[in-house]
């Protein structure tokens, strides 16, 4: 990954971890990542991205919308049982079953 889009995406996930919300759409995660799908190294590096962002204060959950779109949350506190919502972790693993349990 080149450093400007290295920047692009640490911005991203600080967004999430200041707002709580953030949103971008599947081609420009492929694009940064040099990637012609969303495989599992793809969500690994999320991963531990956020976990230097948040220091491992809350899981990063993500939504996947129809548009071909990701919504990344701060999932402090949220229960994700029948929810679209999913720990990024467990996209990493290639487990999009799994959900957080509340915090």
């Amino acid at each position: 990954m080149i450093v400007r889009h290295m920047n692009e995406l640490m911005n991203l996930l600080e967004e999430v971890w200041e707002v709580g919300i953030a949103k971008v759409r599947q081609h420009r995660l492929l694009v940064w990542f040099e990637r012609d799908r969303m495989g599992n190294m793809v969500w690994v590096e999320i991963a531990q991205l956020w976990e230097e962002v948040c220091d491992g204060e809350a899981p990063l959950l993500i939504g996947e919308t129809e548009g071909k779109e990701y919504v990344f949350v701060w999932g402090a506190g949220l229960e994700t049982d029948n929810s679209w919502l999913i720990d990024v972790r467990n996209r990493a693993t290639g487990k999009k079953e799994l959900k957080v349990a509340a915090a």
